[in-house]
């Protein structure tokens, strides 16, 4: 991922909202960018140094241990709510699944009505994992692969536990983490990866506005400054400053 330079916003998004998440609070929901503070920065670029030439596997050890999940399922009535979890003991089962998982080849079958979309926080990467019709997606392709079943048993045993987990944390860091999976969901997708600017801005100005709609965006919050476009969590009374990058840093400023 490239790295840049937010402090800036973070520091503006931070006076904006004030006490908007406290010392009892958990992390703020995994999102791509410095989620230190009260300010929300998603990075929307494409990450860096993909080695095409490198095995297809399905989680890299590399990233670190599993911090925080959130998944949902895609089928023929459309796309069921975001299923969420931090409790180690899941993520310890959930992480053996996918290290379990091998690939066999690649496949030219797609479908569009069943699919499983896992978004991932570890404690040296944040990224998505995606899974179609029992197979692995990778950069736009499929991959007939052997596992799946042990992964489902995992993500149906989360989604199990998930009403009574989901009572650790107030509502507001819920409404936040709803919005930010949505968020999430979009800008790591491959088709948006490898889209233009104008592209990205249009996609993402679409999207915040059906969350100000759902009532999970501010009303009237939501601002594009040319490369970023920011806007408040409708989380709380104070609200928490979100941005997304949309435009690629200049590699020169690395």
């Amino acid at each position: 991922m490239k790295k840049m330079f937010v402090l800036l916003l973070l520091i503006m998004c931070g006076m904006m909202t004030g006490a908007a998440c406290t010392p009892e609070s958990p992390p703020l929901p995994p999102v791509y960018g410095d989620d230190s503070s009260s300010a929300v920065l998603i990075d929307s670029s494409a990450p860096d140094g993909d080695d095409t030439a490198a095995p297809v596997t399905a989680w890299d050890d590399n990233n670190g241990e599993l911090l925080e999940i959130s998944f949902h399922w895609i089928g023929e009535g459309g796309a069921s709510d975001f299923i969420r979890t931090d409790d180690k003991e899941m993520l310890d089962k959930l992480r053996s699944a996918l290290k379990g998982i091998r690939v066999i080849k690649e496949s030219e079958e797609r479908v569009t009505d069943d699919s499983t979309v896992i978004l991932y926080t570890a404690d040296r990467k944040s990224g998505r994992i995606d899974f179609e019709h029992g197979g692995l997606v990778k950069d736009g392709k499929r991959y007939d692969i052997e596992g799946y079943t042990a992964l489902q048993t995992v993500l149906n045993e989360i989604e199990d536990r998930f009403p009574e987990w989901k009572k650790k944390y107030d509502e507001w860091i819920h409404r936040m983490s709803e919005a930010s999976d949505r968020i999430k969901e979009v800008t790591t997708g491959y088709s948006y990866q490898k889209a233009d600017t104008e592209a990205r801005r249009t996609t993402i100005l679409k999207l915040l506005h059906t969350l100000e709609t759902d009532g999970l965006v501010k009303e009237g919050s939501i601002y594009d400054d040319g490369g970023t476009i920011s806007f408040m969590y409708n989380c709380s009374e104070e609200g928490v400053c979100g941005g997304i990058m949309i435009k690629d840093p200049d590699p020169m400023m690395n």
